[in-house]
């Protein structure tokens, strides 16, 4: 039995490198690169870059650290 086929278009979801947990959803072609660009957060109140991650990564993502865990995200 033949396998079936991949989708065109992927879900892509659009994370803000500010770590506040906001993000926007679009599609994609399957076939065009990961790329970074410039959107407005809300709840930071500023434009910081945002990378587009599938999905799937966003799933296997680990947990934002405390500083009550001793490990302190770079700014």
């Amino acid at each position: 039995m033949a396998k079936k086929a991949k989708a065109r278009l992927v879900h892509a979801r659009l994370i803000s490198m500010a770590m506040t947990g906001f993000f926007y959803t679009f599609k994609r072609p399957r076939t065009a690169p990961m790329m970074s660009m410039m959107k407005y957060d809300p709840i930071g109140a500023s434009y910081p870059s945002s990378t587009i991650s599938d999905s799937v990564r966003l799933l296997t993502r680990p947990p934002r650290y405390s500083a009550k865990e001793g490990v302190v995200p770079r700014d």
